[in-house]
């Protein structure tokens, strides 16, 4: 039996978002570097990345793209990433793309009028209402059956997305055959999430319903993903009572009638001295010991990063094997006891991922990858551990020797493996 925080939470789950190609306007991606860049064609990567554009519909518009990108990264907490304004074309219409800041989701019409007023509702907001009351104060709209709060239940939205919502604990029993949350409700569904967790980091297997191109793990900022784009800036949930918080099972920031100045404050006063999303899983995990475990597992945030690379390999119907830094290296003849060290590879440097016998280099900022050979990625490795748990950039000169050695050219170094904003070049 597994003890909760100073060692870990124990405890168990299966889902795949639609497979479709769905463009990366992100500037460079799919153009070609070294010959071989390629964007991924891939759908969950946007529930993980704070920098990529969403392109959103008119009002009106019955694309069912649209909801599930919005849908679905309200739900993970992540938010739709902030772009300057721009217009794109969309159908016979134009709608500025960039301009939405915050998704509110409403369990109850009656709150709208109260919304509008307090300035929540705007132009700028994306709502997902009842549809009892015409949202002609929103930027975007979404009427839908069922309710958030409910995390075994479906969300049917007028346009026809499913949405279907399952406690994590539970999903290794689950039929992951159409786009499924993953809820953690209390300690039971933590300590499952700890278990897979700790198991992908110790031994490099990831749980099928984590990496599940259909899954969306819900609230991923409470959890240690550290994206830090949860708040009520960015995502509000309205219950039917008229309180405010960031999700159904968040503590309370306010009322609808409230100035949304309320909001923030309440949020900013809960995070004194908490290193993650304390308000978004606070009527589900109560106490310390939910952070304190994420404390203790520095390397969760890489988690978080791979899981979605992992998603984005298998939206192809690709299987990827083994995962640089998880379970060991992959320049190693076999997998080692544990990871390399408890330092875990730093966010934003390119994940190595095992593809039959290719290696796939994922940058899990842009979702880019380019194919490696055997040399580059022993060199890749050594590059990575050198940074591993650095309280600075790595020496540069050390890594261009450690290139130089491995017969690649230096350009290498800077093209695919240490983001230019990360050292001084020579």
């Amino acid at each position: 039996m597994a003890r909760k925080c100073g060692g870990r939470y124990r405890s168990g789950m299966n889902r795949t978002l639609r497979s479709r190609t769905v463009p990366l306007p992100v500037a460079g991606v799919g153009q070609q570097t070294s010959g071989r860049l390629r964007a991924v064609p891939e759908y969950c990567h946007y529930l993980l990345s704070t920098l990529h554009r969403i392109s959103l519909a008119p009002k009106g518009s019955t694309d069912v793209r649209d909801t599930e990108w919005i849908v679905t990264q309200w739900v993970s907490g992540v938010s739709i990433p902030p772009v300057p304004a721009a217009a794109e074309s969309c159908g016979t219409q134009t709608f500025p793309i960039g301009t939405i800041r915050t998704v509110v989701v409403v369990e109850t019409d009656e709150w709208i009028p109260a919304l509008v007023s307090a300035g929540v509702v705007d132009a700028h907001a994306a709502l997902v209402h009842r549809g009892e009351t015409p949202a002609i104060a929103a930027g975007w709209s979404r009427t839908y059956l069922g309710t958030f709060s409910d995390p075994v239940g479906d969300v049917v939205f007028a346009d026809g997305f499913r949405l279907r919502q399952t406690r994590y604990g539970l999903a290794d029993f689950s039929c992951l055959d159409t786009p499924t949350a993953l809820v953690l409700v209390d300690e039971h569904d933590f300590s499952a999430f700890l278990r897979d967790a700790d198991v992908a980091w110790g031994t490099g297997v990831f749980a099928n319903h984590v990496t599940h191109p259909l899954a969306v793990l819900a609230n991923v900022d409470a959890l240690g993903a550290a994206i830090g784009r949860s708040g009520p800036d960015h995502r509000l949930f309205v219950g039917s009572d008229g309180s405010i918080s960031t999700s159904p099972f968040g503590s309370t920031l306010g009322r609808a009638s409230e100035n949304p100045a309320m909001f923030t404050a309440g949020w900013d006063a809960a995070h004194v001295g908490e290193p993650v999303d304390a308000v978004s899983l606070r009527k589900s995990l109560r106490g310390n010991d939910r952070v304190d475990a994420i404390i203790e597992r520095p390397w969760l945030p890489r988690y978080f990063e791979v899981i979605a690379a992992i998603r984005s390999i298998r939206i192809d119907h690709l299987e990827p094997g083994r995962v640089s830094g998880f379970g060991g290296r992959l320049a190693t003849s076999r997998v080692a006891a544990g990871p390399v060290s408890d330092s875990p590879d730093g966010c934003g440097l390119p994940i190595l991922i095992e593809l039959g016998d290719a290696v796939r280099a994922v940058d899990p900022t842009t979702g880019a990858w380019t194919l490696l050979t055997r040399a580059e990625v022993a060199a890749a490795e050594q590059v990575l551990v050198r940074a591993a748990g650095a309280t600075r950039p790595p020496d540069i000169a050390d890594l261009v020797r450690t290139v130089d050695a491995a017969g690649l050219p230096t350009d290498w170094l800077f093209d695919r493996v240490v983001p230019r904003t990360g050292g001084q070049e020579p």
